[in-house]
């Protein structure tokens, strides 16, 4: 018995474009984030170690933005291979979905 898949490229596509594009925003944060906690570390010199807890709050912040850019720009390459596998039938970019 085969199965059939139902799907929109066009629709599934803008799901993808929409997890590509959290990926950066992701991605910026974690940059904007990575900035903020060096600075705080610099500062931390001259406020006695009183803006250390708040770096490494910020930096835990970053490593989770990182990873979720990260996992949504794998999900945007996994949707993408499993449009091209329902519609061309091509297994080797056909990702966790199909």
């Amino acid at each position: 018995m085969s199965q059939e898949i139902y799907l929109d490229p066009d629709t599934v596509g803008k799901v993808a474009s929409g997890f590509g594009e959290a990926g950066d925003i992701l991605k910026a944060v974690a940059e904007a984030l990575k900035i903020a906690v060096e600075a705080l570390r610099a500062a931390a010199f001259v406020t006695m170690g009183g803006t250390l807890a708040m770096a490494e709050y910020l930096e835990g912040i970053e490593k989770a933005c990182t990873t979720l850019s990260n996992d949504s720009h794998a999900l945007q390459k996994d949707i993408t291979g499993a449009i091209k596998y329902a519609e061309t039938g091509d297994e080797t970019n056909r990702g966790r979905f199909a």
